[in-house]
């Protein structure tokens, strides 16, 4: 993508390309993300999923695991942690209030789900962030 926008001179953001996902699992992300537009704190259950999939818990479960390697709860948490990882970098919201924002039960419930998906606490990211050091990437890509 970035080498056709050098050879061309078009320099237009567009989405990256990406490989399809089988239309359950591309259903069940869609309504993860309206969901996390419209409430980030409101739970998002796996029978949510499924009936945005239109498909049973288990076939559900086993596309999402063939297709992305993890199954659709953990994409749910993953995805929340992807948004406040970037409040963590580009706001001055506590971790505390980061936490209730999507829904976490408390700052050390996000702390050790952030620890688990990145591997440094959110209180650290930030700190790397404001000596201008690179956060680690979004652990979904879309």
């Amino acid at each position: 993508h970035l080498l056709a926008a050098f050879v061309t001179g078009v320099i237009e953001t567009h989405e990256a390309p990406r490989d399809r996902l089988p239309e359950p699992v591309e259903r069940a992300m869609n309504l993860i993300y309206q969901r996390l537009d419209a409430d980030p704190a409101a739970p998002i259950l796996l029978a949510d999923l499924v009936d945005a999939a239109c498909v049973t818990a288990n076939h559900l479960c086993r596309v999402f695991k063939k297709s992305t390697g993890r199954s659709p709860v953990e994409t749910v948490w993953l995805a929340k942690l992807d948004r406040a990882a970037s409040l963590v970098v580009h706001s001055n919201f506590s971790i505390k209030e980061i936490a209730a924002m999507f829904g976490f039960t408390d700052q050390f419930h996000l702390s050790k789900r952030f620890k688990q998906a990145y591997g440094l606490a959110p209180a650290h990211l930030r700190t790397l962030a404001e000596k201008g050091e690179t956060p680690p990437l979004a652990r979904l890509v879309r």
